[in-house]
């Protein structure tokens, strides 16, 4: 796995084998911080191929639901160079459950899970 970013609330990470990027959140959403890890995402995505994302929000608390429109029009020219995946896998935060509801409701681009286990995730991504 290469780091492309890590922050004190989250970390983006690629696995060059799968072309996937893994997101992990832990405590409260920073939205900055998010948004710079964002950012340099990608910029990282138009020099690596990268067909899937990983959205692991086990280990966060609360809600995310204010960068979802962000993040979905950010991350649209992605789906331009190659993403054709993103799996979230949840915690039992229903704050986070209402968030990846939302974020379901508006991504039409791509296909979009919710999990429960990283596991399952990963094998959706690599199908």
């Amino acid at each position: 796995m290469k780091t492309i970013f890590q922050g004190k609330s989250c970390i983006a990470e690629y696995n060059p084998e799968k072309f996937r990027i893994s997101y992990t959140f832990e405590g409260y959403p920073n939205v900055e911080e998010h948004k710079v890890m964002y950012q340099k995402a990608m910029e990282f995505l138009h020099q690596n191929k990268t067909v899937a994302f990983i959205m692991d929000f086990r280990k966060m608390k609360g809600t995310f639901s204010m960068l979802n429109d962000w993040t979905i029009d950010f991350f649209r020219p992605a789906v331009q160079i190659g993403l054709k995946k993103s799996a979230m896998v949840l915690n039992e935060d229903i704050f986070t459950a209402f968030a990846a509801d939302d974020a379901l409701k508006k991504v039409k681009l791509i296909q979009i899970q919710i999990f429960r286990d990283l596991e399952a995730a990963e094998q959706w991504c690599s199908e």
